[in-house]
């Protein structure tokens, strides 16, 4: 069976979940506006997850390790597979000391 990637930022698919378990997606790009667990319970154990991060609370305002404790609590509600990126765009201003490990 085709697989298809899709990516939702800027808007709340919370509604929307019941039906896109139906498109066999192979990537989703979850807005920080919504539970990664609701989407896991969704989309199934198959599907990556990515984003929930706040891009200017959690990233723009946040530091190092803020950012790590709050991918860490998204990776352990959503498990694998997760794919680490802010729930949208990283802010113009964001230093790059917070994307180098």
């Amino acid at each position: 069976m085709k697989r298809n990637p899709l990516t939702t930022t800027r808007i709340n698919p919370a509604c929307l979940l019941p039906g896109l378990a139906s498109l066999n997606l192979d990537v989703f790009d979850v807005d920080h506006m919504v539970g990664l667990g609701k989407v896991r319970e969704a989309l199934g154990p198959k599907v990556a997850i990515g984003g929930n991060l706040d891009p200017v609370a959690d990233i723009l305002r946040g530091n190092p390790d803020f950012i790590r404790a709050k991918l860490e609590r998204c990776y352990q509600e959503v498990g694998n597979p997760f794919i680490v990126h802010a729930g949208c765009e990283i802010p113009s201003g964001t230093p790059l000391a917070f994307f180098v490990h």
